[in-house]
């Protein structure tokens, strides 16, 4: 099964440059959505307005001051068509990431997931463009919008998307953030085009290796902790943040551990959740 990520960065970089309103093209751009609705089993949508790409209304994103849009892709493999999370290890696999927890659950979601995939793997041009309009009404109308574009996916953003349009976006007050389980040298040059990245901690980390990874990025680290639990052998964190609290992601630092509790599916313990490293 193909890599998403990979992909796109081949076939891109792509324009996040709206489409008029009113015109042909969006409605051609419509009309390419709805096919994929279709086939996955979903209603076509009457216009953008009752079916948008990105999403406002998830749990932890309408937390945040700032207002937040985030991408909600089918994640891993779970598309049935490519594998949109390039880095994942067998402790996040569905349904033990967020695709198992709260409305994510829901089979209607499901197909909403993978239909927006398809979508994107098919004809990214277009969905980019989609994407844009979107994040560009929302500047329009909030000022400052902070973006989460990976959600359930974990796609290389930086390469995948035409930087010169990003900046426009990003001097207009757009706050890209996400998390990812791909190591530090994979995502050289994400901090310089804007990105607010936090490296979340796998089943395959030592203690060693996430004491070392807190001298250049922040890490998150899910256990069974109902509260903010004590560090037990991370000698480099300098701070403990409540990652349940919000999604300001942009706030975060070398050395910080954003604390997140186990959610859904999650196991209480082995996989991802690591409660190993507390105390």
């Amino acid at each position: 099964m193909k890599n998403l990520s990979r992909s796109l960065e081949r076939r891109g970089p792509f324009s996040l440059e709206p489409f008029l309103d009113g015109s042909r093209s969006k409605r051609r751009a419509l009309d390419v959505w709805n096919r994929r609705r279709v086939r996955y089993g979903l209603k076509p949508a009457r216009d953008w307005g009752g079916s948008p790409l990105l999403s406002a209304e998830v749990g932890k994103l309408e937390k945040n001051e700032v207002h937040t849009l985030g991408l909600v892709l089918a994640p891993s493999r779970s598309s049935g068509l490519v594998n949109a999370c390039g880095w994942s290890t067998a402790g996040c696999e569905p349904p033990n990431c967020l695709s198992g927890a709260g409305h994510n659950r829901h089979e209607r979601n499901h197909r909403v997931r993978a239909a927006r995939t398809a979508f994107l793997y098919e004809c990214p041009a277009t969905f980019w463009r989609v994407v844009g309009g979107e994040l560009r009404r929302a500047l329009d109308k909030h000022g400052a919008v902070a973006f989460r574009g990976n959600l359930l996916s974990d796609l290389r953003l930086e390469r995948i998307l035409d930087l010169s349009g990003l900046a426009r976006l990003l001097d207009d007050g757009l706050i890209p953030l996400d998390y990812t389980k791909a190591p530090p040298r994979a995502r050289r040059g994400a901090a310089a085009a804007g990105w607010h990245l936090v490296h979340s901690i796998t089943e395959r980390h030592t203690a060693a290796e996430v004491d070392r990874l807190l001298l250049e990025v922040p890490v998150a680290i899910v256990s069974s902790s109902p509260s903010l639990p004590e560090l037990a052998k991370l000698e480099h964190c300098k701070r403990l943040v409540d990652g349940d609290q919000h999604d300001e992601r942009w706030r975060d630092r070398a050395g910080d551990v954003v604390h997140l509790s186990v959610k859904g599916s999650m196991p209480r313990n082995g996989g991802i959740v690591r409660n190993d490293l507390f105390a």
